[in-house]
């Protein structure tokens, strides 16, 4: 019986249409300045145990995965009878994709007694040399806990088919007992080794029945397409290959399966050996586990799948991504430049190149390399994007404005995905002061795509902050905070304009919100300031100037405004240089 605790996170492992086209302003592109974990040791000297550890500790908290591996395996080698350094050392060199020397590690930790990943490293290693009884008998030694039994069972399957007993094999994957995406799981290995081995009416039934409970399974829906054209059910496989372009209409994967079959050919998912067998088993797991703070554990797997199978190029892909979110920026540069040139993410892996170099600080070689993938295909509105997201956050606008114009011109008539082109290059013409030119892009991004979050705050808050349009900004403003309740900038943005309209206790209740959906940000305790301020709360009011005031690190908000309004509060004239004092009103006593 397998656990269930790890069902949320195998659950997601088939199913990775994120692999698809991604429009660049959906990834965040932040510029981070390295830091020193710790003060470098001296060529010169022999470092001390205790600095290593504090120096190996500091990285791996800081997810600084290549320098943990440096100096775990560092101590380890001035003390080889400490079991922690030889644990941390294996497990970081393995995340950071030194398999070699990682292998010597497993060695070790193996004739130790460890039955753990140790084993589990073992016995690919032998896989990928294609001693299958040699990796039997390590698997067997393997254990963890009900998540490893998982691992074991669909690992050793494959391996039973290389070795010959294809029918120990899928009696393994049968015998799998637990929740639905379990036994998706197995089935989903069961077919591709029935295709494998030639029983092509066999996979598609055992294909047909995992998808049926999840459609959307990129991995999944390549399978099954597989065996169906191989059963020579085209049109079938077509009809499950445009089902799930329904879902995900940019995945250049299954786009590209399409074409093939439509072409005649079959599709590009194609699991023949042991070696990609196991290598599928351990992407699956490295994608579902490599999220949300467990990004080094999901580097470890999809670095072992690539360590059997080099060519697994949906593997090199989703470990880079997780190199990125680690900001591992050289490492998923490395791991991007790996891929083969005719995968269809390829393209995909050579814009993110552009906005990695970007990060490392070389924004010419960004630029030229974002230029050259433009040039070579115009229509390319994943690099136009890209490129135009990489300079405004360069704040560069007005080039950004001319590489948005460059893509909107290719489009012929812009349909309703295209608002997006609109509204980024509305934000440069608006930061180029070209105000006409920016209003009228905004009008048309809603205008292909009505009631978007950001273009309804964006150009309403621009209206009230040029004394334009109150009454409808204040409606589109109320509509995109519905739309998005849970956006500290957006309601922010609602409670801005209620002060500026005088609506004062309005404001408070929204920026009281804001300030608690987003209390990062300095400029919302700055207006949350002000109201508390006209509402005769000054204490309060004077509490969040000075949170304001401390926070702020990027010349968001202005301190010598702030130091005034510390020193004398607001003033009539203050309040009306943004918006509106009421007649008659008087601020409430101090409260």
């Amino acid at each position: 019986m397998i656990k269930s605790a790890a069902s949320a996170l195998l659950a997601m492992s088939l199913a990775i249409a994120g692999l698809g086209i991604a429009l660049a302003d959906t990834v965040a592109i932040e510029t981070h300045e390295a830091e020193a974990l710790a003060p470098p040791v001296d060529a010169h000297a022999s470092p001390s145990l205790s600095g290593l550890f504090l120096a190996a500790t500091l990285a791996e908290a800081e997810r600084d995965i290549p320098s943990a591996a440096d100096f775990y395996r560092q101590a380890y080698e001035l003390d080889p009878t400490s079991e922690q350094f030889l644990h941390s050392a294996f497990t970081m060199e393995l995340a950071d994709g030194r398999l070699t020397s990682a292998l010597d590690l497993a060695a070790v930790l193996a004739a130790s007694g460890d039955t753990g990943m140790s084993r589990l490293t073992l016995a690919l290693d032998a896989v990928r040399q294609r001693s299958y009884r040699a990796a039997l008998r390590e698997l067997e030694t393997y254990r963890t806990d009900g998540f490893g039994d998982l691992v074991s069972v669909l690992v050793s399957a494959w391996v039973l088919h290389g070795n010959g007993d294809t029918d120990e094999a899928l009696a393994r994957l049968d015998s799998l007992d637990g929740p639905a995406w379990v036994e998706l799981y197995g089935g989903y290995h069961a077919g591709l080794i029935r295709l494998a081995s030639g029983d092509v009416q066999g996979a598609v039934a055992d294909l047909e029945r995992a998808y049926t409970t999840d459609a959307g399974a990129l991995r999944l829906v390549q399978g099954y397409a597989q065996a169906l054209v191989a059963n020579d059910s085209r049109e079938k496989a077509i009809g499950v290959l445009e089902a799930f372009l329904e879902l995900a209409p940019f995945n250049a994967v299954i786009r590209a399966d399409l074409d093939a079959v439509n072409a005649g050919q079959s599709v590009r998912h194609r699991i023949t050996t042991p070696q990609q067998g196991v290598a599928e088993v351990m992407y699956g797991l490295g994608l579902a586990l490599g999220q949300d703070g467990a990004e080094e554990v999901g580097a470890i797997y999809l670095n072992l799948a690539l360590f059997v199978h080099p060519k697994h190029d949906l593997a090199r892909h989703g470990l880079a991504r997780v190199y990125e979110s680690l900001e591992l920026w050289e490492r998923a540069v490395d791991t991007y430049e790996g891929m083969d040139s005719g995968h269809p993410l390829k393209r995909t892996a050579e814009i993110r190149l552009g906005v990695l170099l970007d990060q490392l600080e070389r924004p010419d070689e960004a630029d030229a390399h974002l230029l050259t993938l433009i040039e070579s295909d115009p229509s390319d509105l994943e690099a136009i994007n890209t490129f135009g997201t990489v300079l405004r956050f360069r704040r560069d606008f007005e080039q950004a404005a001319d590489v948005y114009t460059q893509g909107i011109e290719t489009l012929g008539t812009p349909s309703a995905e295209h608002w997006r082109l609109f509204y980024q290059r509305a934000i440069a013409y608006e930061r180029t002061d070209r105000w006409p030119l920016a209003e009228a892009d905004f009008l048309r991004a809603l205008e292909l795509s009505p009631d978007q979050p950001d273009v309804l705050n964006y150009l309403a808050y621009t209206w009230v902050d040029r004394g334009e349009y109150l009454e409808r900004s204040v409606e589109m403003l109320e509509r995109a905070v519905e739309m998005r309740p849970e956006s500290g900038y957006i309601v922010d943005s609602l409670g801005w304009v209620y002060f500026r309209l005088g609506r004062f206790q309005d404001a408070v209740e929204q920026l009281e919100r804001a300030v608690t959906l987003d209390p990062s940000q300095a400029v919302i305790h700055d207006h949350l300031g002000d109201a508390y301020w006209m509402v005769g709360r000054r204490l309060e009011a004077r509490f969040q100037w000075s949170h304001a005031r401390d926070l702020d690190d990027t010349d968001e908000v202005d301190d010598e405004a702030i130091q005034r309004k510390l020193q004398r509060g607001l003033t009539r004239e203050e309040v009306e240089s943004v918006g509106t004092w009421p007649d008659g009103y008087e601020i409430p006593s101090i409260r």
